[in-house]
């Protein structure tokens, strides 16, 4: 197929928000949870109601991806990559923001340097 052709219909698909691609599928046993193009999507098994997300938050450092990595299709867990430097951008500018309340990201920034391997969080479904 065209490159041409490949961008509009990634375009058009854009555009409509037409769901054209399924990925990193995770399982429990009472949720379904995947990513698409337009969104993340948890199906909750027990009452049949699906959710579209466009970000998913960790509960503890408060920080947004709207990415994850599926860990096995049915292993009940998922993970993420946190970047260092990122943490140490938050460090250095933390004064700047004086409503700042996570400690917890606080804490993990203050143990970290830029060029530290990437952080892995694993996070399992209930």
């Amino acid at each position: 197929m065209k490159q041409e052709i490949k961008d509009e219909f990634v375009q058009m698909a854009s555009e409509k928000e037409y769901i054209y691609a399924m990925t990193d599928v995770s399982e429990s046993e009472n949720y379904l949870m995947f990513k698409t193009n337009i969104a993340i999507f948890i199906l909750n098994k027990k009452t049949q109601i699906l959710e579209a997300y466009k970000t998913i938050q960790n509960s503890s450092t408060k920080l947004s991806s709207n990415s994850y990595i599926s860990i096995g299709n049915n292993s009940r867990m998922v993970g993420s990559i946190l970047r260092p430097s990122l943490l140490v951008d938050i460090k250095e500018r933390v004064n700047e923001y004086p409503n700042f309340d996570n400690f917890e990201l606080l804490k993990l920034a203050k143990k970290v340097k830029g060029d530290d391997n990437p952080i892995l969080l694993l996070y399992e479904f209930k």
